[in-house]
């Protein structure tokens, strides 16, 4: 997927535009570098107001808070009827995780008492798309992130910063492209602080767990984690049926091992096996390109004396 100048990407779906008084007011506590208003033409690479704000100021390390007239394009344009769109998506400026169709997914997957959260996806007007740079400015040979600092680091960051924001009227939802979250702004609230209170990474505000049954495969299902890339680790799938394992138990269970993955490393893709509800799962490989988008790699698992269907084998 492209990468260009930006490391994480994550959004604030708006109402309505505000001003960059009120966004500077948000963003009190932080250390506002400085902020500059429209410059025209503005397109998806740039031009809107922004704000700069120091994450590793001292090492080049920079977020743009950029002020957007426009909603969430989440076809990404494409190359012949919008080739703006499409160019600016191929040059990494909504992130490198960012793909086609991420708010329809993330949408898709709000449980019905989240149904403002659809809402937000479906009408909001604006947008604050905030992105960390290490090389805006820099000069050349200027590392994309230097090696010494934690991606989990920068995505936690910009996660708080979202939240700051999220206080604005205007703020109808949080959104994480690559992980294809999407949150009311007290939900957010609500999973940022129960992290803090038991000591660890919110994960649930960058990881998301989907299901699609398998068409050519009639009684097997799949899920997935999406939302590891951002962390340059591997996200998980299972092939499972959904008759022998229930998905909730499954979901819960692919959590984990997103947290496990966090905390311990990549498992050994050879010949692991993780305990999953029922019995074992063990692992069938690694493929760069999963069942279910985006491209990125994935760890793929079974239940324990399942014989795979015939696309899997």
């Amino acid at each position: 997927m492209p990468r260009g100048f930006f490391t994480q990407s994550v959004a604030v779906l708006l109402a309505r535009l505000p001003s960059m008084d009120e966004v500077l007011a948000a963003l009190g506590s932080f250390d506002v570098r400085g902020h500059r208003t429209e410059r025209p033409p503005t397109t998806w690479l740039g031009g809107f107001p922004e704000a700069i704000v120091g994450y590793r100021p001292e090492r080049n390390g920079l977020v743009t808070v950029e002020i957007v007239d426009r909603r969430w394009p989440d076809a990404m344009g494409d190359p012949r009827s919008d080739p703006e769109l499409f160019g600016a998506w191929s040059l990494g400026a909504f992130g490198p995780c960012a793909f086609p169709g991420n708010l329809a997914r993330a949408a898709r997957r709000s449980s019905p008492e989240r149904s403002s959260a659809q809402r937000a996806a479906e009408e909001h007007r604006a947008l604050l798309r905030l992105r960390s740079s290490w090389v805006l400015g820099a000069g050349e040979g200027a590392p994309w992130r230097p090696r010494e600092e934690s991606p989990r680091g920068e995505l936690a960051f910009l996660t708080d910063l979202a939240r700051a924001l999220s206080d604005l009227d205007e703020a109808m939802a949080f959104f994480n492209p690559g992980g294809e979250v999407l949150l009311e702004p007290d939900r957010l609230d609500q999973r940022l602080q129960r992290a803090k209170t038991l000591g660890q990474p919110a994960v649930d505000t960058f990881v998301n767990v989907r299901m699609t049954n398998i068409g050519d495969a009639p009684g097997w299902a799949l899920m997935d984690t999406i939302g590891m890339a951002q962390l340059e680790l591997p996200d998980h799938e299972l092939v499972f049926r959904p008759d022998r394992l229930d998905p909730v138990a499954v979901a819960d269970c692919l959590m984990d091992l997103a947290r496990s993955t966090l905390q311990r490393g990549e498992p050994n893709a050879t010949a692991p096996s993780v305990d999953g509800p029922e019995g074992p799962w063990r692992c069938c490989g690694i493929t760069e390109q999963p069942r279910m988008p985006a491209p990125r790699r994935t760890l793929r698992w079974l239940p324990e004396g399942e014989e795979p269907p015939e696309w899997l084998r």
